[in-house]
């Protein structure tokens, strides 16, 4: 794919990319007559929501590019199950999580978690979050992800979790906590569901980079494509749609409601581990057989594409798109046009300086913004208490983690002293006001990520030890890692402490990790 979209003759890829479409929309003629009959077995609701998709087509070009998820397309029509043990894949790595308890265990504590539910709906949220949430919950029901059931409250064969709003920016999530009702408890994972974050990214550009052509790189442009409304696209099994309620709250009335899922519920572990299935099944088709440089985190697909390719990229992606049945935002800020310059997953991505082979990864203006303006609201307040400090911890964390260095630790730690409190908030000390403008300061001043070939010569040492006091005994140890993420080399001792600040033990076996003293 790398070799295709930076190196090979243009016209050929394009031409693999128009012959794929020339196949497959004939298949999907063909198929027809398979696709009603498949509709036919369909629950309705799955039906439904199943929507404009080709499904008989998409386990074919699946099955004919040897995708290992073989089961995927019978779960979309059958509705992905939220209980019980999750079917392997066969794409992510292994990792088995089993359930902390069965579905028939589940159903004799379902009276006190129902009852337990119902009391924790006594606290109420903020009015305003509260009033989004209502909201949020009759704008589902009219899109019939969601109904309303008036019918459950004295069955305790039903599940019923809690659905509550959160503020994220400018809008309010909606969440379905299936945990409280013990759903999630039930369910057991035979894999590790890894994403595709920004490194990944990264990583095929600094692949790219080492291209031995001593010219000029290409120019690159980037742009994401974001699926509308990606959890709400499949549906939930007819065994967990009759059993799985939430309760929400009408501020009308300030009456419980109930409601019951037909598409996958945000809470529900299930629904990460079905919709990640879905999604990196497009992702492999368009790797694979459309040759597509791109990567996918979530319902988020992160596109690039050197000036050549810009047109069959962008009719190849949305193509595909739709050969599928899957449907992507198309207008506004979530459809933004390839340029040298695209947000992705929070960043900008700078790919201004391609034809000298650089690239910078940073943070957004309107991140910084925020993020410094939240610090100043803390130290002019004067107090901060345990949960806002865990979500600025959280937030500088994340932003300190892209920012590529390690100033900020201290300060980050200062700020986790106020996770910890239980008394509400707590006033500002000298410390944590010290903590607070540093961060502030470093957020604007933070530098982005450089990616350039570079980044594939670079060995990276890791070196640490350890105090036992009791056995006075004290260690260390390193390790090299090399340009292709090998281990090449390692040590690790342990020695009787003679005083507590000597330091010549570890320099010494640094002296050998590098290869300056006896070799391992």
């Amino acid at each position: 794919m790398i070799h295709a979209n930076f190196t090979a003759e243009p016209s050929v890829v394009a031409k693999k990319r128009v012959n794929f479409f020339k196949k497959y929309v004939q298949r999907a003629s063909e198929l027809s007559d398979q696709e009603k009959e498949l509709r036919r077995k369909m629950p309705q609701h799955v039906l439904k929501l199943v929507g404009n998709k080709r499904l008989v087509l998409w386990k074919e070009i699946l099955s004919d590019y040897g995708y290992p998820d073989t089961n995927l397309i019978d779960d979309i029509a059958a509705g992905f199950k939220l209980s019980g043990r999750m079917p392997r894949s066969h794409v992510f790595k292994t990792r088995t999580k089993r359930p902390s308890m069965s579905l028939d265990t589940l159903k004799g504590l379902a009276k006190a978690l129902n009852a337990s539910t119902f009391r924790n709906m006594d606290v109420r949220q903020d009015p305003e979050l509260e009033a989004a949430t209502w909201e949020e919950t009759e704008e589902e029901a009219k899109k019939g992800w969601i109904w309303f059931d008036d019918s459950a409250y004295d069955s305790n064969q039903k599940f019923i979790g809690r659905r509550f709003g959160i503020k994220q920016s400018n809008k309010t999530r909606v969440i379905d906590d299936c945990s409280c009702c013990g759903l999630n408890w039930t369910v057991g994972l035979h894999e590790n569901f890894q994403l595709q974050s920004i490194d990944i990214l990264a990583s095929i550009i600094a692949e790219a980079f080492k291209n031995p052509d001593s010219g000029s790189f290409s120019f690159v442009f980037g742009r994401c494509y974001d699926l509308k409304s990606a959890y709400k696209q499949s549906a939930v099994h007819p065994i967990d749609r009759n059993h799985l309620r939430m309760a929400v709250r009408s501020p009308v009335d300030g009456a419980i409601r109930l409601i019951g899922f037909d598409a996958l519920p945000f809470g529900a572990v299930v629904s990460v581990a079905g919709f990640l299935r879905v999604s990196l099944a497009v992702w492999f088709i368009g790797v694979v057989a459309l040759q597509l440089c791109w990567t996918v985190f979530y319902d988020n697909d992160s596109v690039l594409s050197r000036e050549e390719l810009l047109g069959s990229t962008a009719w190849s992606v949305e193509t595909l798109f739709d050969l599928l049945g899957l449907t992507y935002a198309k207008e506004g800020k979530k459809f933004m046009p390839f340029d040298h310059k695209f947000k992705m997953l929070g960043l900008e991505v700078n790919l201004e300086s391609c034809k000298d082979r650089t690239v910078s990864i940073g943070h957004t203006e309107e991140r910084r913004a925020e993020l410094v303006a939240k610090v100043k609201d803390i130290l002019a307040e004067g107090w901060l208490g345990a949960k806002e400090a865990e979500r600025l911890r959280g937030r500088v964390s994340f932003f300190e983690s892209y920012a590529f260095g390690r100033l900020a630790n201290a300060a980050i730690k200062n700020i986790g002293r106020f996770c910890v409190e239980t008394s509400g908030k707590k006033r500002l000390d000298a410390s944590i006001q010290g903590s607070l403008l540093l961060l502030g300061d470093r957020v604007l001043e933070a530098p982005p990520i450089t990616i350039g070939r570079p980044l594939g010569d670079t060995w990276i040492a890791f070196t640490d030890g350890a105090c036992n006091p009791e056995r006075k005994t004290g260690s260390v140890g390193g390790l090299t890692i090399s340009p292709l993420g090998n281990c090449q080399s390692f040590f690790s001792d342990v020695q009787t402490v003679l005083r507590s600040n000597s330091r010549v033990g570890g320099a010494a076996c640094l002296h050998c990790l590098f290869g300056m003293g006896t070799p391992f």
